[in-house]
């Protein structure tokens, strides 16, 4: 059964504070929201230093090429873990398109790092560092590393700016 006929408008101008109110009751948010994903058991220490479990996260290739490459480069940031055991990983944070920037458009690149500059004002220390424990002694051996969402910001790719190269700019 319809509430209303299809000819209606879906927002008068009239509720405008009840229907906003609705929608953030709903979900609904503004702007690129970040992503997170956990996992759901305990990963095997070699699976964990070469990021092969973010293949069962259903995340691409590229982010663990990147975190690789981050954490690398990271001072007191050690990718090298006990083989002998399993980790517990914490919540991976990601932004929704971070791993297609590459092929984005001059004016997607703009539009999508617009976005990211309006949401980091209300990024949290959760979106940034992820804790990386040991199964049995996650006292003694337990450490943080940077998410995905962290790597990628700090790898500047979303960055639009043009570089000199040749008798051309590229992106």
């Amino acid at each position: 059964q319809r509430i209303a006929p299809p000819s209606s408008p879906p927002f008068g101008t009239k509720l405008v504070e009840d229907w906003t109110n609705f929608l953030i009751g709903i979900g609904v948010q503004r702007g690129l929201q970040p992503k997170s994903v956990e996992t759901k058991h305990l990963i095997p220490a070699w699976r964990v230093s070469n990021f092969d479990f973010l293949k069962d996260l259903n995340l691409p290739e590229s982010i663990g090429l990147l975190l690789k490459k981050d954490i690398s480069t990271r001072l007191g940031t050690v990718l090298n873990l006990p083989t002998s055991t399993n980790y517990d990983v914490g919540p991976l944070w990601w932004l929704p398109g971070q791993a297609d920037v590459d092929d984005f458009s001059d004016d997607a690149l703009e539009s999508y790092a617009r976005l990211i500059v309006e949401w980091i004002g209300r990024a949290e220390h959760r979106h940034f560092w992820t804790e990386v424990k040991h199964q049995h002694n996650y006292r003694s051996d337990s450490r943080e590393w940077p998410t995905p969402l962290a790597a990628f910001l700090r790898s500047a790719a979303w960055v639009p700016c043009d570089e000199p190269g040749g008798e051309s700019h590229r992106r």
